[in-house]
């Protein structure tokens, strides 16, 4: 309680403990920052602080199940209630808004909420959502705000597309759902856009790279740089994003992982009403700031956005005019058997290409091999001679018979 209380003043709000605890410890009057004047607004705390790790807790975030009879005394009232969960020996507090968080009826059977601790701090960096949740009436909660849900209620990054890690073997418990992230170059370009759209601005930034590159959980990891006040779409089809896009409201991350499954179907004019809504909504100021995130590959960036496009055969300008410039390189993840700081090891410079001798003789043009090809150091024919008597082994076969003769196997027979 001397945490909340700390914390609460830092916000420049009052806090009043309750003498008599029936489910709620304490309650916070909110004052307008500007004028410092009481707003008669007020939420009401309960607080839950364990010496212990919180069930499923890692560095990102953890699980709390609340008691069936505790949960249904905080909805039942008609004050919001914020749950706090602190570790006060380690002085690190987070906080959960009761009646939005068990707002579905589903996770509100579960009972169970998970928190995202980089986002749901309670220090003075929560003083504005709370003031917004205040100001809120209760029957507003799970009323149609727009597509989409709270960032803090996204639930598993699978859900969003991003690749599970592979499995070790042995014993995995305890082992969080995702390996720790290790920023790259261009999860800075990419900071930008979300910090702008943080800021109040709209914008789209669509990652570019080839499959297994780490495209979607870039995206995932610059979500959770969001306030907790954002909502996240990821529509499920097509036509969803069509029927429901000009509902989307402001603080909005629309997640179009996958980009062509939405810009490049059969429907050429259902996509190009798909890019002309995009480009509108992010012009709109209306729903101002609209994050678009989106990931593609370089053959349909081809496709989207050729680099030349002839007068007239444009035939999808709208999804060119959005994707140009738009786009955030993801290199290819680089592998290196070295140690860090030692030298590469040099690779063996290829012997000179043998020149082809010609045709054999007795053969017609027709039927005599092509010049043959380099490659590692291997030479082959492009075609080979018809009729032809030699078994025709692949060249990775000749590299196994000549690794194997090379080591002498099968053994060569002892002298007698």
């Amino acid at each position: 309680m001397a945490l909340i209380h700390t914390r609460v003043t830092a916000m420049g709000f009052l806090f009043e403990p309750h003498r008599l605890d029936h489910g709620i410890d304490g309650r916070i009057e909110l004052v307008d920052p500007v004028t410092q004047e009481a707003l008669n607004l007020t939420l009401l705390v309960q607080s839950k602080a364990s010496t212990l790790p919180f069930p499923g807790e890692t560095d990102t975030s953890f699980r709390y199940t609340c008691r069936e009879r505790d949960l249904h005394y905080w909805l039942g009232g008609n004050a919001t209630v914020i749950l706090v969960l602190s570790h006060p020996d380690d002085d690190e507090a987070w906080w959960v808004d009761i009646q939005a968080a068990f707002a579905d009826p589903a996770r509100r059977a579960s009972r169970t909420v998970t928190v995202d601790k980089r986002r749901q701090v309670f220090d003075a960096s929560a003083a504005a959502e709370l003031l917004r949740r205040a100001m809120k009436p209760r029957y507003w909660y799970g009323a149609d705000e727009g597509p989409g849900r709270p960032i803090s209620e996204a639930g598993s990054p699978f859900a969003l597309e991003v690749h599970k890690a592979i499995t070790p073997f042995g014993d995995t418990t305890g082992l969080p759902e995702l390996p720790p992230y290790v920023p790259r170059q261009h999860d800075a370009d990419l900071e930008k856009t979300v910090q702008q759209a943080a800021a109040g601005a709209s914008g789209i930034a669509l990652l570019l790279g080839n499959s297994s590159t780490g495209k979607t959980r870039s995206a995932w990891e610059q979500v959770h740089r969001l306030p907790s006040h954002w909502r996240l779409w990821h529509p499920a089809s097509p036509d969803e994003l069509v029927e429901r896009l000009p509902s989307v409201g402001a603080h909005t991350v629309l997640w179009l992982n996958e980009l062509p499954r939405y810009l490049y179907t059969d429907d050429i004019r259902r996509d190009e009403t798909i890019a002309a809504g995009l480009s509108e909504t992010l012009r709109n100021p209306d729903c101002a700031p609209v994050l678009i995130l989106g990931t593609l590959w370089h053959e349909y960036r081809l496709r989207l956005a050729p680099a030349e496009v002839e007068i007239g055969s444009d035939i999808r300008p709208n999804a060119r005019i959005l994707i140009t410039g738009k786009l955030v390189p993801v290199p290819e993840p680089s592998v290196s058997s070295s140690r860090a700081g030692s030298p590469r090891p040099r690779s063996p410079t290829p012997a000179s290409p043998r020149p082809w001798p010609g045709p054999r003789k007795g053969t017609s043009p027709s039927t005599s091999p092509a010049a043959p090809r380099r490659s590692s150091g291997i030479e082959r024919p492009t075609r080979w001679p018809e009729p032809c008597c030699t078994p025709r082994w692949t060249p990775a076969v000749s590299v196994g018979v000549k690794s194997c003769r090379r080591v002498s196997w099968p053994p060569r027979p002892s002298p007698t």
